[in-house]
């Protein structure tokens, strides 16, 4: 049980970490370039690390030494060339190529195909998914686009949280995160669609395609977060990390995104916008 007072506190440390954080996230988004593509590669790689480090509380192997620069690469690829599509198949096959060589090593054999699968997921999920913010970034008026993930992704989060502390009473998911609550996903569905109208205006859609990509983004969010819980969940773990005071892990923080960029890029591409 919490100690009095401390609940309170923690909330403090959050809000405070959070107003420094999000203007240095805006400002990143606004320079854009090599210097958002930079930032986007050290989470992914920071994130990837994390997420290994998960798996070793399981008592798995992953090679953070191939993973982890594999994640930044999958992240960054989008922002050095054009045909990205190309870059993240040859980087996939290179790290099971290599992932697989590197497996055949000798040593013990009990977890060996485990070891170098996870080593190739961890890569995958943080980085290839993280990807497709520097994607977004590149398309015409990517600044906005990527504005609008986050304002859909934090819509979600502020909404689902405020919802379900007032009203919260039916469970949701209980199998993987206790405390979420139907209330909670309702309250978090209407603001990430409310959210999602931001690109009316800014970047020309219709009203009805801004508040589809709110409402899925949102749901993508909600499925974020909830398989990063289940991660920690299987491994035991509270947090993926430390490094944000009252916040957790970088991947704690970016979890939801990783789903949310990706069903904004297609919902996007689907309705005839980006690059």
């Amino acid at each position: 049980m919490l100690e009095p007072g401390r609940g309170a506190s923690n909330l403090a440390l959050r809000v405070a970490s959070a107003a420094i954080g999000i203007p240095i996230v805006l400002g990143i988004n606004y320079l854009g370039g090599w210097i958002f593509g930079s930032a986007v590669a050290a989470v992914a790689g920071l994130g990837c690390f994390e997420l290994y480090g998960l798996f070793r509380r399981a008592t798995y192997a992953p090679t953070s030494a191939l993973g982890v620069p594999a994640a930044a690469a999958f992240a960054a690829i989008p922002m050095m060339q054009r045909g990205t599509a190309d870059g993240w198949i040859a980087l996939l096959v290179a790290l099971l190529v290599i992932g697989g060589t590197y497996a055949l090593r000798p040593g013990s054999d009990r977890k060996r195909l485990l070891d170098w699968t996870l080593t190739v997921i961890g890569a995958v999920y943080v980085g290839l998914l993280l990807g497709q913010l520097s994607l977004l970034r590149s398309w015409p008026h990517g600044a906005w686009w990527v504005m609008v993930v986050f304002l859909i992704t934090w819509g979600y989060d502020t909404g689902a949280y405020v919802s379900g502390r007032l009203f919260g009473s039916r469970p949701f998911m209980a199998h993987i995160s206790a405390k979420k609550t139907v209330e909670g996903v309702e309250g978090g569905l209407i603001v990430s669609s409310l959210a999602g109208c931001v690109a009316v205006p800014a970047l020309g859609i219709t009203l009805w395609q801004g508040l589809l990509i709110g409402f899925l983004g949102g749901m993508a969010a909600q499925a974020g977060d909830l398989v990063e819980s289940m991660i920690k969940r299987q491994t035991g773990a509270k947090d993926s990390g430390t490094i944000i005071p009252g916040h957790g892990g970088l991947l704690d923080r970016v979890d939801s995104l990783l789903f949310s960029a990706v069903v904004v890029v297609y919902a996007a591409r689907v309705f005839g916008y980006g690059a």
